[in-house]
């Protein structure tokens, strides 16, 4: 088995998930059948997205379908949260936001002492349905710097086995992260998913997560 560390550093687009909540009647309202889901999308052109994917294998039609620019080759899937109404037995859904979901992939590299592990805030970490997604809803302190730069955080992660094409009994994974000097002004929520392959998911998954109270382990 071939081991090392393993990291990946994606940059950050400071990932604001917000909902605007508002009163209505009960009944069949507006808001009546709206539901969130994590999924996999694709799209028949270019940023236009009108399938998904959900993590419990419902399969979706989006109808109309929903305006992504990240989304830039067709036919490929990409990770999203997807809010759309929904009535039970029904496969065409009307979409209502998609927001793209930032997917880790290990990767191996010579040098773990230079992957940071600046802490951030742990919200919660799960793993889907079907078992292909461990995902993790966290947050970051960000702001605006007064020299009028722009800097951008990075996230990533690091193993310390490579599993890919082996089956493993257990494998210890760090998130890093990287502030870079970013101002702490306010608190910017977000998501992100660590695909899981075949020769993985029986096995222990730990996850290390470095928070402003000192690390936090979660095990799957």
């Amino acid at each position: 088995m071939k081991k090392g560390w393993v990291g990946l550093l994606c940059s950050v687009l400071m990932l604001g998930i917000s909902c605007d909540s508002e009163t209505y009647d009960t009944g069949d309202g507006p808001y009546s059948y709206l539901r969130a889901d994590f999924v996999e999308v694709s799209a028949s052109e270019q940023g236009k997205v009108d399938k998904a994917l959900t993590d419990e294998g419902v399969a979706l039609q989006l109808a109309p379908a929903i305006s992504a620019k990240w989304v830039t080759v067709v036919d490929s899937a990409y990770r999203a949260l997807l809010y759309y109404d929904y009535k039970e037995g029904e496969s065409k859904v009307v979409p209502r936001s998609l927001s793209q979901v930032m997917v880790l992939r290990p990767l191996y590299t010579l040098r773990p002492d230079t992957l940071r592990q600046d802490p951030l805030l742990f919200e919660s970490a799960w793993i889907g349905t079907r078992g292909n997604y461990l995902n993790i809803g966290y947050a970051v302190k960000t702001g605006v710097q007064t020299d009028g730069q722009t800097t951008k955080q990075s996230i990533g992660l690091r193993c310390d086995t490579l599993w890919q094409g082996e089956t493993v009994s257990a494998v210890h994974c760090y998130l890093l992260h990287d502030q870079r000097d970013v101002p702490q002004y306010y608190t910017a929520f977000g998501y992100m998913s660590i695909p899981l392959g075949e020769e993985v998911r029986s096995a222990n998954l730990i996850l290390h997560i470095p928070t402003y109270q000192g690390e936090v382990i979660k095990e799957f």
